[in-house]
């Protein structure tokens, strides 16, 4: 069937899906996760590997993003680069929870999803297979980029069946897509090839020639950075991701993320070539084993970093994830990874930059951050688990759970119209003590803040509402929710319209002064409203 015939067929399946009651064809279990209900039944997979970099070129003739793309590798009929791509979902952004979103994002934590509508799960797409089309030998020692690379190439859905496949660096061409469908976490293994030099295994991305993938899926295997092997970057140098992309819309589900520096690093959702709002979907993935923050300033890591230097209107699904930094053993029998006060991971970074003020809206729900987030001192490194640097308008985070953070838990910065709701901060990590002379240990652990930035004014905060989430056994947080804003010369950073309410506090001890936990702080802020909050049992 080709793309065109699947989209049609796509689009006449929700024009009559509101007529069809008690069906669903979703195959994973979307019923909400009710507050302190997570588990984690994954299984570690760990493995090792080694192999060299690559660098090829390629054009596309797709330039009006309106017909079916042919790579110069591609002769196949039924390509997958069209504009009228079928699912992953109908994506729209306003979490009405009208049954086509990825998630009813309204703060109840109700809702479907219709995720499973992918191109590694529709069967009729024409599909490559990359050991037995392009000879890749998925022994753990050949090096597999070429055939990859071939597979890619000719537009179509590529199998990557059970096997592990070492890449050193693919080079993506401008508007190009990749799909690849594996067998499983830890049973199709992508592992990067041991490089001297920092680099990444899969990319769009070079810093001096950076290029848009139109579309990119994959799905159901494990990427393996293999940090012991492939460098670090040196202090000032460009750190790259295991996959480092810049694209228009994305989808990575069930797979399993390890041994990385950044895991996925996402330098740009951008508008597709109609123009229509770009949009990335990252669910249901395992992170776990990635590398810890470096002692010298640049040397963080992240299981997910999110960039954007352009404006551009886009939305980002970040989605029932499992990130987590484990000394041994993972979920509940998950250990401290560090004894160093501060050292740990960052889970999810939004750190846009340029010149204007660019909109992108995400969507942080249903996720488990277990011991992340990092404050090294006195390397001037200070991230929470979840940390939104800026302009992060109309997101929502909601229904998350941050266990043992070593630095805050959730720090947004400088944006307008957030929720942050239903979320659980529980626990404590290694902690820089105060007596240290480190400017930053005036712990919180849900922050929101206006600050000076590189436009660069303050940029201003509004309309937060942050609402019924729970801070419960910690003592290592000074105040468990802080909303304090600051005004430059200009007047720019004012707060208005935001509210704090009926979020409980349970058991908090504040350690530096062996009392309860201050459960809000405002610092006198004018425009936050505080009602309903319930401290009695703190």
């Amino acid at each position: 069937m080709s793309i065109k015939s699947l989209a049609l067929a796509a689009l006449l399946g929700l024009l009559v899906a509101p007529f069809i009651t008690g069906c669903t064809t979703s195959k994973i279990d979307d019923s909400p996760v009710a507050e302190d209900s997570y588990s984690s039944t994954h299984s570690n997979a760990n493995s090792n590997g080694d192999g060299e970099r690559r660098s090829t070129s390629a054009t596309s003739t797709d330039i009006n993003g309106d017909e079916d793309r042919n790579n110069t590798a591609n002769t196949g009929t039924n390509s997958v680069g069209s504009s009228n791509n079928p699912p992953p979902a109908d994506t729209n952004s306003n979490g009405s929870g009208s049954g086509n979103n990825p998630t009813d994002t309204n703060s109840n934590g109700n809702g479907n999803s219709s995720f499973d509508n992918s191109y590694c799960n529709t069967e009729t797409l024409e599909s490559v297979n990359v050991k037995s089309d392009f000879a890749a030998a998925g022994d753990g020692i050949t090096d597999d980029a070429d055939a990859f690379y071939d597979a890619i190439m000719t537009g179509k859905k590529v199998i990557v069946p059970a096997g592990i496949y070492i890449l050193s660096q693919i080079n993506l061409p401008d508007a190009s897509t990749i799909i690849l469908c594996g067998a499983g976490k830890g049973i199709t293994t992508l592992r990067q090839k041991a490089s001297q030099v920092n680099t990444a295994m899969i990319t769009s991305y070079g810093y001096s020639s950076p290029v848009d993938v139109d579309y990119m899926e994959i799905q159901n295997m494990t990427i393996d950075g293999n940090y012991p092997n492939v460098a670090r970057r040196e202090p000032g140098d460009r750190n790259y991701g295991t996959i480092h992309v810049m694209v228009r819309e994305m989808l990575v589900a069930n797979c399993e993320f390890t041994q990385a520096y950044h895991a996925l690093k996402i330098l740009a959702v951008h508008e597709k070539a109609d123009g229509t709002p770009g949009k990335a979907v990252i669910r249901d993935n395992w992170f776990h084993d990635m590398a810890l923050e470096a002692p010298f300033y640049g040397g963080t890591t992240h299981a997910i970093y999110v960039a954007k230097n352009v404006p551009a209107q886009s939305t980002i699904w970040i989605l029932r994830n499992n990130m987590e930094a484990c000394g041994s053993g993972t979920g509940e029998s998950c250990t401290l990874p560090s004894t160093t006060p501060g050292q740990s991971v960052v889970g999810i970074l939004y750190s846009p930059d340029g010149p204007n003020p660019p909109q992108q809206e995400l969507i942080i729900k249903d996720n488990i951050f277990r011991n992340l987030g990092h404050n090294m001192a006195p390397i001037k490194e200070h991230t929470a688990a979840v940390y939104l640097y800026q302009q992060a308008d109309k997101s929502k985070i909601i229904g998350n759970h941050f266990y043992n953070p070593y630095y805050k838990a959730l720090a947004v910065f400088s944006s307008n119209n957030v929720e942050i709701a239903h979320n659980t901060v529980e626990g404590c990590g290694v902690f820089v003590n105060p007596n240290t002379g480190w400017n930053h240990v005036d712990y919180y652990a849900i922050a929101v803040h206006s600050r000076k930035t590189n436009f660069p004014t303050y940029v201003s905060s509004s309309g937060y509402d942050i609402h019924n989430n729970l801070i419960k056994n910690t003592s290592c947080f000074k105040h468990g929710i802080s909303a304090a804003f600051e005004v430059d010369k200009l007047g720019n950073g004012t707060a208005t319209d935001v509210s704090i309410r009926e979020n409980v506090f349970i058991n908090n001890i504040n350690p530096y002064a062996n009392t309860p936990m201050n459960p809000i702080d405002t610092m006198n802020t004018p425009g936050v409203v505080i009602s309903g909050n319930d401290d009695s049992d703190n």
